[in-house]
């Protein structure tokens, strides 16, 4: 990287690169610095700088593209209230109103299909957790509102936005308690709480739409061996298999395309990052270890890049560092899968916000489109055959819209280009015709 950093954010942007913003070097103090990274030239540039140094705080890319930056500490270790956007367009930062509420150590998830992000607890004075909650909203003057406090203040938290579009909050410091946020009623609902208590531990989205919870602490300096899953639906927690090879904190955890989480680096208590990692694989709740990271660290990013592959970056060792790493299925990386049900081409491949991967109309034959269509469960690695299309085609797109469900347009038939378009709805599996504007066949 062109600066050396720790405690910074990592945002994968529309166009592919990779934001690292702010952070901390340990040497000059917080960065002000921000830098995108590429990966087709194994180059970082920079970019704009951030209005305000900081570190701890967090990053959201928008809808528009843009990315929110919220919080965090200043050089003085004071909590900021204030809040940044960065556009990819223009490589500048502007200054957006401030938070209701200085903080650090909280949370700020994307809410859909509104486009606002909700910030979560926190502290700022690093002594008190903070019970309070609050939305941005990207309106053509952004603004902030209160929403109902949290059952329990927390700080070191992690949340997670389920397939319903729910915010589920997991663990604090010394609070076993989970809840979920409606975005709908801007309300919280206390669930079954933690096994275990746990911070600074991480929490995953998996394809059966479950969470796995990973290492942490529970008394701030030493870290936890012990996994667990949360099932949203039946509101109850189970082991994840055997627990991880190694205790850790301050780690990451990253769902890789095959559905499996690859688990980097953290530390055990010591200030030595660790340069072990793992995989969690959830068809069987088994653990495996991984190929270890050139160097050891602990609160450094790991960002999924659009190839599949991962982005390391930064981090503290026995030092702050300036390295990037990938992570790349190798031998033995990939493995076989159950063949289509129906072999096709020119067909459309959607992932769903479940976590299911629709698989539309095409050709077998190359001349009679087909109207069948099938989804793909990467939890358990099987098809399904789901309701066909109301009109067979090859060649037509397949867009995911904010609601979840899927529209499919144009293309051809064995008559010549279409004119019609139809909407997938995932919660139903049913088809239904929409207008498409004149001419767009």
């Amino acid at each position: 990287m062109k600066s050396i950093r720790y405690n910074h954010t990592a945002t994968l942007l529309p166009s592919g690169k990779v934001l690292l913003a702010g952070g901390n070097n340990a040497t000059s103090g917080l960065l002000v610095s921000a830098e995108l990274y590429d990966l087709a030239t194994g180059m970082s540039q920079g970019t704009g700088s951030l209005p305000r140094a900081r570190q701890g705080h967090t990053a959201t890319l928008l809808p528009s593209g843009k990315v929110l930056v919220t919080g965090g500490t200043d050089n003085e270790g004071k909590a900021l209230d204030s809040a940044e956007l960065y556009d990819p367009a223009s490589g500048s930062w502007s200054t957006v109103a401030p938070m209701k509420h200085a903080r650090f150590g909280h949370t700020a998830t994307l809410l859909l299909p509104s486009g606002g992000v909700l910030v979560v607890g926190g502290t700022s004075d690093g002594s008190q957790e903070l019970q309070t909650a609050e939305v941005y909203n990207p309106a053509e003057t952004p603004s902030w509102s209160s929403v109902d406090p949290l059952n329990h203040a927390r700080f070191g938290h992690t949340a997670t936005r389920l397939p319903s579009g729910r915010i589920l909050v997991i663990g604090g410091a010394a609070e076993p308690e989970i809840e979920e946020f409606d975005p709908d009623s801007r309300t919280w609902s206390p669930l079954k709480p933690l096994p275990t208590n746990r911070f600074h531990h991480t929490a995953t989205l998996l394809p059966s739409g479950e969470v796995l919870v990973t290492g942490g602490t529970a008394d701030g300096s030493t870290g936890l061996q012990k996994a667990e899953v949360y099932d949203p639906v039946g509101h109850s927690w189970n082991d994840a298999g055997s627990s991880m090879s190694q205790a850790r904190f301050g780690h990451t955890a990253t769902l890789l395309p095959s559905g499996r989480v690859l688990v980097t680096g953290g530390r055990t208590g010591t200030l030595s990052g660790l340069s072990n990692t793992e995989m969690y694989d959830p068809r069987n709740g088994s653990w495996s270890t991984g190929l270890p990271l050139s160097t050891g660290s602990f609160q450094h990013t790991a960002t999924l890049l659009p190839s599949g592959r991962v982005l390391v970056a930064g981090g503290f060792g026995n030092e702050t560092l300036d390295r990037t790493e990938v992570y790349a299925p190798g031998p033995g990386g990939w493995r076989d899968e159950l063949a289509l049900p129906v072999a096709r081409s020119g067909h459309t491949v959607t992932l769903l916000p479940t976590g299911k991967v629709l698989v539309v109309g095409g050709t077998q034959d190359g001349s009679s489109p087909l109207s069948s269509a099938d989804l793909y469960d990467p939890a358990s690695g099987t098809w399904s055959a789901t309701t066909a299309l109301g009109t067979a085609r090859s060649g037509h797109t397949a867009t995911l819209l904010p609601s979840g469900k899927v529209l499919v347009a144009g293309g051809r038939d064995e008559g010549g280009p279409l004119d019609s378009a139809e909407l997938y709805d995932p919660d139903t599996h049913g088809w239904s015709p929409t207008a498409m504007p004149q001419g767009a066949a």
